[in-house]
């Protein structure tokens, strides 16, 4: 009896392993297939352009796959949704993520801040957007989401006109999230924006537009300090946003040129040597 009981129990084991390789071969499976899908699915995905619905509902209708593949898949699909303009499903779909695969937290913090970017972009109700948003940063831990988010809060605010709201909520994001820089720096050009925004609105004066537009220069440098070497987009809207603010300024092209030379050429001027007529400063140093 014992060697039957062994036996049985052996038997068990070995089926039990090979269960369970075949969960695991599923998973990897899985996984491959979403891979391939992330492959063929755009940057700017919510464009649409793409069609890979199919593939997805395969994998989360599959045994197989694991709840990470299924997840993952679930997030895209909500997100084909998105991109087909279909906005009250792609909420669903977002939701359905988030209450059926909690433990994939971070699918479920993207799904969440999608949720907030139908409600501003898609929707224009921003005060639910600004709900949508804080859950993103309450609910989950700290990635670049929750600085996403933060700056969203802010971009929120602005749209509505609160624009002593939306810099409060702008400066959260320099000051809880400093470590993000694509973040900060993003969030320092949309404080630029806000300012040159402010300075040619009807009720403002020309001293106050000055100064309005002297505060965006200040938030496009802090920007300019902050951009990562290789975010070639950021630079160049860094860039053209000093170059504007600074013709706005003196209406004139002066400053404004002599700053895109600066970058160029640096101080010692084109012909590289400094102690030179043709030395440059920075126009941005007093700012």
């Amino acid at each position: 009896m014992k060697n039957l009981s062994r036996f049985v129990m052996g038997v068990l084991v070995f089926a039990l392993m090979v269960f369970s390789m075949g969960f695991v071969a599923g998973e990897v499976i899985a996984q491959k297939k979403i891979d391939l899908i992330k492959q063929r699915v755009p940057n700017q995905w919510w464009q649409g352009g793409w069609d890979e619905e199919a593939n997805l509902e395969e994998i989360i209708s599959d045994k197989q796959s694991g709840k990470d593949q299924k997840a993952q898949a679930q997030y895209y699909l909500a997100g084909q949704y998105y991109a087909n303009r279909d906005f009250n499903r792609a909420l669903q779909e977002y939701r359905k993520l988030i209450s059926t695969y909690p433990a994939a937290w971070f699918e479920s913090q993207k799904a969440q801040f999608e949720i907030g970017q139908i409600y501003l972009y898609r929707l224009n109700e921003p005060e639910a957007a600004i709900y949508e948003y804080q859950k993103a940063i309450d609910e989950y831990q700290t990635t670049y989401i929750k600085a996403l988010a933060q700056m969203m809060i802010g971009r929120a605010y602005r749209r509505q006109k609160q624009f002593d709201t939306a810099l409060k909520e702008y400066k959260k994001v320099l000051e809880i999230y400093p470590d993000f820089h694509s973040e900060t720096t993003e969030a320092n050009l949309d404080i630029g924006d806000m300012y040159l925004e402010q300075a040619f609105s009807e009720e403002i004066k020309d001293k106050e537009k000055q100064e309005y537009i002297k505060a965006s220069l200040a938030a496009y440098k802090k920007a300019f300090q902050l951009c990562p070497f290789d975010n070639s987009e950021f630079m160049e809207r860094i860039l053209d946003s000093i170059h504007r603010a600074f013709r706005c300024l003196d209406m004139n092209l002066a400053r404004a040129n002599q700053f895109v030379k600066f970058q160029k050429h640096g101080k010692s001027g084109p012909d590289g040597v400094e102690g030179t007529t043709d030395d440059l400063s920075d126009p941005l140093e007093d700012i």
